[in-house]
């Protein structure tokens, strides 16, 4: 797995356990998901050769805002673009980049 595919696991940890200690549950999806919890199945993920590039989440409804207050105290920001483009139909889905562009994910 390349490092750039580790940093997304650890990333995705990383905000995991954090809403966690501020009894938010938050589940990851998607490919890294899949990547942590199907090991017996990782030589296919890792044969692949597919990069990660994004990090997918759940959360139920009332958690969103609080959700949305953590991401923002650890310098994430709305994308606005998809904000103007999907805004009424993405309603409990924001998408949120970091400020360094490292990290793109919706919750």
């Amino acid at each position: 797995m390349g490092n750039n595919n580790e940093s997304f696991l650890q990333e995705g940890l990383r905000l995991v356990e954090l809403a966690q200690s501020r009894q938010t549950p938050l589940r990851l999806l998607g490919a890294v998901a899949i990547r942590l919890h199907c090991e017996t199945h990782r030589h296919l993920f890792d044969a692949a050769n597919r990069p990660i590039t994004d990090l997918d989440f759940m959360a139920y409804v009332r958690h969103n805002l609080a959700v949305q207050q953590m991401l923002k105290e650890e310098g994430y920001a709305h994308d606005e673009f998809i904000l103007k483009f999907y805004g009424q139909t993405r309603q409990y889905t924001p998408i949120f980049t970091s400020a360094a562009s490292r990290w793109t994910f919706s919750s």
